[in-house]
């Protein structure tokens, strides 16, 4: 069993606002500088960043009020009361000097410029709203949650002096915080906070207060940025495998916007473990290299690197891994994964060259697989398209002195030209041993097949197509026999239709056809066809009666495989009927003829449900399977859900007609509120096993701009059962996520009802 302990305060503030914060667009070096040093003769500002994002406001400029001043021309100098609009941003302020040819505005005075979700508020604001950029000095600014900064709440930023460059923000004397009230709950203050997006944030003597006192102070903090740090605050807890253990993560920032993060570990069971991680970005290539070992009892060791570089017009992408004596999967191989990606860009396509290297090693096995391809997709012409792809592959395998190995080449080309009135499309496939295969053979070349289509819509006019909806296709080609292991010659012709019919009552009918003959060398030849029929009755505004009915036979022979369709002959009818306001019935069943002419069971099955709804906070859905052959109703499922307390309440049940067992039961209880508590529970009962799979519950206890979280989750299944005791006190607007809701082997644990109230 496992019992897990682990306990954090998540300070993952600058994590996400510093991302969002500190997304810089791209600007001429000192241009927004050098405009206030000529324009105005002040000192310098101190932020230069992205603009918020504009709301649907027209690009024209609109100037709404002005006490005093006028527009000259493509100038606009005035005060008092000042609001315009322009390119989807409504501003304010007291004094406005702008430019409308290069649309650079100078703001002064109780500045607000508000966007999309977005606002700035600061004392003078220079805007470049060509670029979507602007600096401003002693401001304020609100972001807003988005899909892009990962934030759930708004975050606020201010700062008093600090300077600006393309994807890096310098603040100094700056704040920051989520808490909304004017007697903020807590924010932090840095003499000097040193952002990249995507990259860290470097905090230096930086200060957290909580209720205005000081509650921690820090000489340096560096916080990456990158997902691929999954931590940065250390973990402590038990469990099976490792017994106790403490896990933390120091990094601090290398040359540009690189980050040396260090691991030290210490296990019960396993030892000391160490670490470095490499996170390292340039204007031509980036990426994160690992390197991580064990030195107790198990030896265990990984080495990790996702490295992208480009050269020249190329991007070169490399995935490598080696572990050896994983405690957790493998502990006794060495296994190793590499990807080698070079893409080079055409005039109309692209080149690409890829090597895979995958092997494992074991004292009793060993197995390596390689593989070096290349492929070639270009447009030659506007219509004509190509694609050629060649592979090398070597698949070995050893184990107790016996010794497997397979050499090949794969040849494929596809050559697509539209003919205006149709397409033609040449296909090509070969698996070519190399040396000696034993009882080697290739079920999927063709060598080659040639394929012309076309559609009505091709002939025919716009008001003619839809009614003759027809599609023609014929192919001939060399394919392989899997049976016979020959090559065989194929002439394939396919005709196909499919249209949909509706009155203006209550009748629906829709239909597809599709005919097929093939000639094949060997003597042979098949036709085939097939149809299916549907015919729907609409009566009430929520009933409605569907009728399907599918045939499909071949007749004759084929030597492919993949022409064979075999033989089908079913009617099927569902019922949707509404009996009241509150409750709704549906059964479906059909009935094989195929069946029914060997004297079988022609009826495949029976299905009932019932919804019953009396109102929005409550729903019972009780749903039935007869089964036909066993002459059992084999699967019963009772599936309901309320809204109480403000949350969710889920009870799902299944009940097992073939077995006679309730095969599971299961409880799910979402956000219930009391006061400022809510609580969460998911508890899966296995009526085979007689126990419970999972026994989830959450405690979240609101403190306004942060919460804090008591979880306990117990799971009796899976590679790593045990209990794990969590608790975390977290900051509510950043995004934050645990494994509640899910089983040990990474599944979604619920009720599986499908209702959502």
């Amino acid at each position: 069993m496992e019992n897990r302990v682990r306990g954090g305060l998540l300070l993952l503030l600058m994590a996400s606002g510093g991302a969002s914060v500190a997304s810089l667009a791209p600007l001429r070096a000192g241009f927004l500088h050098d405009l206030i040093l000529e324009a105005k003769n002040s000192p310098k500002t101190v932020q230069s960043q992205d603009l918020p994002k504009p709301g649907p406001g027209e690009n024209r400029f609109v100037l709404r009020n002005m006490d005093q001043g006028n527009r000259k021309g493509r100038k606009v100098v005035g005060e008092g009361n000042v609001q315009f609009e322009f390119r989807g941003y409504v501003v304010t302020c007291d004094r406005v000097d702008g430019d409308l040819e290069t649309e650079i505005f100078v703001l002064h005075g109780n500045v607000v410029v508000v966007g999309d979700g977005r606002s700035l508020t600061a004392e003078r604001v220079i805007v470049d709203f060509k670029n979507r950029t602007f600096e401003y000095d002693k401001g304020w600014a609100e972001v807003e949650p988005d899909a892009q900064s990962g934030l759930t709440g708004p975050l606020y930023v201010s700062g008093d002096s600090g300077t600006g460059l393309p994807g890096r923000l310098t603040l100094r004397e700056s704040s920051i915080t989520t808490c909304d009230r004017d007697d903020e709950h807590f924010h932090f203050e840095g003499e000097e906070v040193d952002t990249i997006a995507g990259r860290r944030a470097v905090l230096r003597r930086v200060k957290l207060k909580v209720l205005g006192r000081t509650v921690l102070t820090i000489p340096t903090l560096v916080i990456p940025l990158n997902r691929k740090i999954e931590r940065f605050t250390p973990e402590v807890g038990q469990t099976r495998e490792e017994g106790y253990y403490i896990k933390t993560l120091w990094s601090t920032p290398g040359r540009g916007a690189d980050t040396v993060s260090y691991r030290a570990d210490y296990f019960t069971r396993l030892g000391a473990g160490l670490g470095v991680d490499l996170d390292y970005e340039t204007q031509r290539l980036g990426g994160l290299a690992r390197a991580y070992s064990l030195f107790g009892s198990e030896r265990t060791r990984l080495f990790s690197s996702d490295h992208r570089q480009v050269v020249g017009r190329s991007t070169v992408t490399f995935l490598g891994q080696w572990i050896q004596n994983n405690y957790l999967t493998d502990p006794l191989a060495r296994n190793y994964s590499g990807r080698l990606n070079l893409v080079t860009p055409t005039d109309r396509g692209q080149f690409r060259v890829t090597l895979n290297r995958n092997s494992s090693k074991t004292p009793a096995f060993g197995s390596l697989n390689e593989n070096f391809g290349v492929s070639w997709d270009e447009r030659v012409t506007n219509s004509l398209r190509t694609n050629l792809n060649l592979d090398y592959g070597i698949n070995r395998s050893k184990g107790f002195g016996a010794l497997s190995e397979r050499k090949t080449v794969n040849v494929s080309f596809r050559g697509n030209q539209d003919l205006r009135k149709g397409d033609a499309l040449l296909e090509y496939q070969r698996v070519i041993p190399v040396g000696e295969n034993v009882n080697f053979f290739s079920s999927s070349d063709k060598t080659p097949v040639l394929t012309l289509s076309t559609e009505s819509r091709k002939w025919l006019g716009r008001s003619e197509r839809d009614r003759v909806p027809v599609k023609l296709e014929f192919s001939i080609g060399e394919l392989i026999d899997s049976v016979r292991r020959n090559q065989v010659t194929r002439s394939h012709f396919e005709i196909q239709s499919q249209n949909r019919f509706s009155t203006e009552g209550r009748h629906e009918f829709s239909y597809s056809v599709l005919g097929r003959q093939g000639l094949y060398s060997d003597d042979t030849a098949q036709y085939n066809w097939g149809g299916n029929f549907n015919y729907s009755y609409l009566f009430g505004s929520k009933n409605r009666f569907n009728l399907r009915y599918s045939n499909r036979r071949q007749f004759g022979f084929t030597p492919l495989a993949i022409d064979r369709i075999g033989e089908n002959n079913e009617l099927q009818a569902d019922l949707a009927w509404q009996v009241l306001r509150s409750l709704s019935l549906s059964a479906q069943s059909s009935f094989d003829f195929v069946q029914f002419r060997r004297s079988q069971t022609p009826w495949q099955g029976v299905g009932l449900r019932s919804d019953w709804r009396p109102n929005n906070r409550f729903q019972l859905r009780a749903s039935s399977n007869y089964d036909t052959f066993n002459q059992v109703w084999s699967n019963v499922r009772f599936d309901s859900g309320w809204q109480v307390a403000g949350g969710f309440l889920g009870i799902g049940a299944r009940y097992d007609g073939l077995r006679h067992t309730w095969g599971a039961v299961n409880i799910i209880a979402e956000q219930i509120r009391w006061g400022k508590l809510t609580t969460s529970a998911l508890l899966n009962y296995n009526g085979y096993r007689k126990r419970f799979d999972s026994r989830q519950i959450a405690f979240i206890y609101d403190l306004h701009c942060t919460e804090a979280i008591l979880q306990i989750n117990d799971q009796s299944v899976g590679f790593r059962r045990g209990t794990e005791v969590s608790f975390f006190l977290r900051i509510k607007a950043l995004p934050f996520d645990t494994n509640f809701g899910t089983g040990r082997r990474g599944q979604p644990v619920g009720t599986g009802t499908g209702i959502n109230l």
